[in-house]
């Protein structure tokens, strides 16, 4: 009876030991190099969707997940994702100190436009040329890349004429075949160059006035 114990648990340990190199295994098989391969096919092929190219500037492992350095037109951008390589985040919120901040009344501060933003002064006018050239960002809310462009409008109130929420209008987005957030079009077509104020300028004709 004793000696049947022994060899079953010994089973136990050998059939445990086996289990847990093999999730070993598995764990290591999961590199950064295939993480990079597989975030940077997502952020270019499906959320920018071929409008504008992402670069890496650095990949690591950071709190329990696999953090993504990237730069889109020269604007940097952070993106997290999880080590099996299955859920993708845009963005991370620092627990404690995003609380911290809501209970001292700072959240409104932190989402208002930085100071050193520089808006141009005849934003309203800007806005509406660009309108008048049948501008159109299709974007979410959720979406970090879709929350950086409309911070160089000086927030979504500002952009409001030229902006279509696809969490809330989500028929109008399917009409359109939106396939990336944010997706910018001029007069129906998809607009790939620099997503800079200037840029929009230049390609409208629209003046800036800083």
């Amino acid at each position: 009876m004793q000696k049947s114990l022994i060899i079953f648990i010994i089973g136990l340990i050998v059939v445990s030991f086996g289990l847990g190199l093999t999730f070993a295994q598995r764990e290591e098989s999961f590199s950064l190099e295939t993480a990079n391969d597989r975030a940077m096919s997502f952020i270019n092929e499906v959320l920018l969707a071929g409008q504008s190219t992402a670069s890496l500037v650095d990949i690591s492992k950071d709190h329990g997940l696999i953090k993504i350095d990237i730069d889109i037109e020269g604007q940097p951008y952070t993106s997290y994702m999880t080590n099996d390589m299955q859920l993708f985040f845009t963005e991370g919120v620092n627990i404690d100190e995003y609380t911290q901040l809501a209970q001292s009344n700072q959240r409104q501060e932190v989402q208002a436009p930085s100071e050193s933003q520089n808006l141009p002064l005849n934003l309203d006018e800007f806005v509406s040329c660009l309108s008048e050239h049948e501008m159109l960002v299709y974007g979410a809310d959720w979406c970090g890349y879709t929350n950086q462009l409309v911070d160089l409008f000086g927030g979504f109130e500002m952009i409001d004429p030229i902006y279509v929420e696809c969490t809330q209008e989500e028929a109008l987005c399917q009409e359109a075949q939106i396939a990336g957030y944010p997706t910018i079009r001029f007069s129906g077509e998809d607009y790939s160059g620099p997503r800079t104020l200037e840029n929009f300028a230049e390609t409208t004709g629209c003046q800036l006035v800083y």
